[in-house]
């Protein structure tokens, strides 16, 4: 697995502990080759939890162990990874996403978009509930979990969120934190009643430029299949092919994202 890889796992580990952990009652774990960044809510969005490039079957068994039975969680795992070291997931009522969900890293701010949005931090609490709003419509996630999440993460220093503004209403919400010299874009949302208008390309183009300064050396960030072209059109680049397994999440969240939701049990074999 290339150095790059490693690396982008092991920022990425970082920027979920603050983010997803970051909450009422969110905790942050790790061992060799797992990692777990837990709200510790019913939704499995909110529990990100890794395998990377490094992971054995040891690994799948101890992040088991810390989850238990019947904790939701979404687990992303590295493409490097055979079989053998995912299947404790899958036999543990993890299904495995159709579609991967790369791990991207980009070098430089991305040319800004030009489309007619208004482009600005949320620097009021009044902005930040607004993003929560954004967030859990276009995400179909429970807005107190949200609130009660990534919600008190955004107050934390290095955490920053965004929106994109048409005229007095905001149509979409970005959630970016920082560690060291690296941007995590970590939640990008846009109504499916918005989508297709450039809102978030305008968004994405828009925040990184202007949080990018001389200290910055990269943004990182992981990819649903929905927004994937979005991330290459502006520059981000596939460092790992993750392939998730998720528990507890249901349909229209997985729709959501952009994952095939006619599921019948785990798929395996991948």
């Amino acid at each position: 697995m290339p150095r790059t890889s490693d690396r982008a796992w092991r920022v990425f580990e970082e920027l979920t502990a603050a983010f997803d952990a970051g909450g009422e009652g969110g905790t942050a774990h790790a061992g060799q080759g797992w990692f777990a960044s837990l709200s510790n809510t019913p939704n499995g969005e909110l529990n990100v939890c890794g395998l990377t490039a490094r992971a054995d079957r040891q690994s799948a068994d101890e992040l088991i162990d810390l989850l238990g039975a019947d904790q939701p969680a979404i687990v992303f795992t590295s493409g490097a990874l055979t079989a053998a070291a995912r299947a404790p997931l899958l036999g543990a009522g993890f299904e495995l996403a159709e579609t991967a969900e790369p791990l991207m890293r980009c070098g430089q701010p991305p040319a800004v978009a030009a489309a007619p949005f208004r482009v600005a931090p949320a620097t009021r609490e009044s902005d930040v509930e607004l993003a929560i709003d954004v967030t859990a419509e276009a995400h179909r996630v429970d807005r107190s979990l949200l609130a009660a999440s990534i919600g008190i993460g955004a107050r934390s220093d290095g955490r920053e969120v965004w929106l994109a503004w048409d005229g007095e209403e905001a149509v979409s919400a970005l959630w970016l934190a920082r560690e060291g010299g690296t941007i995590g874009v970590m939640e990008m949302m846009t109504p499916k009643r918005h989508q297709r208008r450039g809102a978030g390309r305008c968004l994405l183009t828009g925040a990184l430029t202007a949080t990018w300064d001389a200290t910055i050396a990269e943004a990182v960030l992981l990819a649903t299949p929905a927004g994937r072209g979005l991330y290459e059109s502006v520059g981000f680049v596939a460092v790992d092919e993750a392939l998730t397994c998720v528990r507890g999440l249901d349909d229209d969240v997985l729709g959501a994202i952009g994952q095939a939701t006619s599921r019948h049990g785990p798929v395996r074999g991948r």
